[in-house]
């Protein structure tokens, strides 16, 4: 009996005591906003999804400059990646002047890294002209991914209220889409059974799409080309 035991003492010891998952540690220089479409908050490890994982994040920190101490905060930096079964670290420039940050602001100089393997990645900057404070970045991050941009996934566009219903949604999952039928298309359906016409968009819903855009595009466009945007339209 005693050595019974002591062969299950033994097969259990020799057993990891942790079971390692993929994360990536946080420099207490990163604000992580939205993690795969989801308003998060995080201090120094973000547990990651095997597989893709879109992290949206800025760079905070102070220079000191012609004898003033300078802070910063950068834009807000979309990182796409794929995650095994690993420990990740992200690695930032040392911003030591204004110039820098600007530098990083029109091109992230982003680095994710397992050990000491480089991992392959995906980057932008998610832009908003006007008033900052108070911005919804899981809702932004949602339109974003909705446009075709360099790193727009649209796996992690969540479902809007109007999309949440049982009994009314169809969501048909593949390798590549997700396609879903919302409550407020299947009850438009349902009322225009016999109308084979698709119901146009009212004036209001297409001056909102085209200011969207416009809004989007000027957030883009470089200090010259907007000068020239208002001269134009002026």
């Amino acid at each position: 009996m005693n050595k019974f035991i002591a062969i299950i003492v033994v097969t259990f010891s020799l057993i990891p005591s942790t079971i390692m998952a993929a994360s990536l540690t946080i420099p207490n220089n990163v604000n992580v906003l939205v993690h795969n479409g989801k308003s998060i908050e995080v201090k120094n490890n973000l547990p990651l999804a095997i597989g893709l994982n879109q992290i949206a994040f800025r760079y905070q920190g102070s220079y000191r400059e012609r004898g003033n101490q300078e802070q910063f905060e950068s834009e807000v930096v979309i990182v796409n990646f794929n995650a095994k079964d690993q420990q990740y670290r992200i690695e930032l420039p040392t911003i030591r002047n204004n110039r820098a940050e600007n530098n990083f602001n029109k091109n992230p100089n982003v680095v994710i890294k397992s050990a000491d393997q480089q991992v392959s990645l995906t980057l932008d900057v998610l832009l908003k002209s006007g008033l900052q404070i108070g911005r919804d970045y899981q809702d932004e991050m949602a339109q974003y991914n909705q446009m075709e941009q360099v790193a727009s996934v649209q796996q992690f566009i969540p479902l809007t209220s109007n999309a949440i219903n049982d009994s009314h949604a169809t969501v048909a999952t593949t390798t590549e889409t997700t396609s879903i039928v919302a409550p407020t298309a299947v009850a438009i359906a349902a009322d225009t059974a016999n109308d084979s016409k698709a119901v146009p968009k009212t004036i209001e819903q297409d001056q909102a799409e085209i200011r969207q855009m416009l809004d989007y595009w000027y957030s883009k466009a470089n200090e010259q080309t907007r000068a020239e945007f208002k001269q134009a339209i002026k």
